[in-house]
């Protein structure tokens, strides 16, 4: 079955795999090589919130690639670096990652963060719903 995997050592000294990175390190972090399958969304979440916090998750399955944006950017160095120094699935795919650059957090989540908000909300296939009413929908 799928799984996630990453093999880390303990009291390890994790350096950068391949030398300098393509772009400064932030807390957003592309992810590549993913193959479709039903629990892609669910086994990146589980993998990235093993370091720290999620802001948000972009999956785009025509090209195979996702972005993750951690809260803090020390969890997505972490990341990063760890994905670098270890052979790292999803699923049975065996995924690279690169920094990206990172979103703006809107001025309500980052609200919602300073109230303690500790949860991702995955969603798919909502309808024809724009951003604005699903959001709408869940704040009442």
């Amino acid at each position: 079955g799928m799984g996630v995997g990453v093999g880390m050592g303990m009291g390890m000294d994790i350096g950068m795999a391949g030398g300098t990175p393509p772009m400064p390190l932030s807390r957003s972090v592309f992810v590549g090589s993913l193959k479709p399958g039903p629990r892609v969304a669910a086994e990146l979440c589980f993998l990235a919130n093993s370091f720290g916090m999620l802001e948000s998750l972009k999956i785009n399955m025509v090209h195979s690639t996702a972005f993750l944006n951690f809260l803090d950017r020390q969890n997505a160095i972490e990341f990063y670096q760890t994905c670098n120094t270890h052979k790292t699935f999803i699923g049975p795919a065996e995924i690279f990652v690169n920094p990206a650059k990172p979103p703006i957090i809107e001025a309500w989540l980052q609200a919602h963060i300073d109230n303690g908000a500790t949860r991702n909300l995955y969603m798919a296939s909502y309808g024809p719903a724009r951003l604005d009413e699903v959001r709408l929908m869940f704040s009442q």
